[in-house]
């Protein structure tokens, strides 16, 4: 249960840098 949360705030961090990297290229 504990790997889990690790493992879905990993990936929520890892969606939020692509975000911020998709936006970066549109400025």
């Amino acid at each position: 249960k504990y790997d889990n949360i690790i493992l879905e705030t990993e990936m929520e961090d890892n969606t939020f840098r692509q975000i911020i990297r998709f936006k970066r290229e549109f400025e």
